[in-house]
């Protein structure tokens, strides 16, 4: 990714470039929403008109083959995310790389972060994606402790609390690791007090009990 205006939004979140290419994001400057490509092929085809989408600049974030998410990269955008294909986890198979433990996040820009410390994340990609990471779980578990950082707000504590019975049912090693700190997420922990977020980060890691 070597398009300044993706890499100054990018650093505008606190994410390094090298960071959003382990992440697999890219960029793509003239995106081209795929609703509207297929209403103005029903306009040309209905009316006999000309009809050209205009394109856009948005970061490209993968959730699956057929699924990613289009983001802007402009603050005053009043739709900042479009979904193409299903919603999905974000980096998933980071449950299966070996490693003691996963911080399990909220928001896909939330993930990023704790990657960047060095560590294991994943992103629900909102809380009402719970059910498949459940599910995921029941056909394959994993051999991680899941630390379950999701947004410190009455909807991130709610889905806290539902997928802690979950992952108790399905016998999965959880703790609730506190990134968020006194913030709403870590996103914003990370961009008003770096050095903070990685102690939390390092501190949930230590406290990591063995089964």
């Amino acid at each position: 990714m070597d398009e300044p205006i993706a890499i100054a939004f990018l650093q505008s979140k606190g994410i390094l470039p090298e960071t959003a290419k382990r992440c697999h994001i890219g960029f793509d400057k003239n995106w081209i929403n795929p609703t509207i490509v297929k209403r103005c092929q029903e306009s040309a085809s209905a009316f006999h008109s000309v009809c050209v989408p205009t394109p856009m600049s948005r970061l490209i974030i993968p959730i699956s083959k057929n699924s990613y998410i289009a983001r802007t990269v402009f603050s005053d955008s009043q739709a900042p995310y479009y979904n193409v294909g299903h919603a999905g986890l974000f980096l998933p198979d980071t449950l299966y790389n070996g490693q003691k433990a996963v911080f399990v996040t909220e928001d896909v820009f939330d993930a990023p972060f704790v990657i960047q410390c060095g560590e294991n994340a994943l992103a629900l990609n909102s809380t009402g994606n719970m059910a498949f990471l459940v599910d995921l779980l029941q056909k394959k578990p994993t051999k991680a402790t899941l630390l379950l950082a999701l947004d410190n707000d009455k909807p991130g504590w709610t889905a806290s609390k539902k997928l802690q019975q979950e992952l108790k049912l399905l016998d999965i090693p959880f703790q609730v690791a506190y990134l968020s700190g006194e913030y709403k997420d870590p996103n914003e922990h990370l961009q008003k007090d770096e050095v903070e977020f990685k102690k939390a980060v390092k501190s949930a890691l230590e406290n990591v009990v063995s089964f």
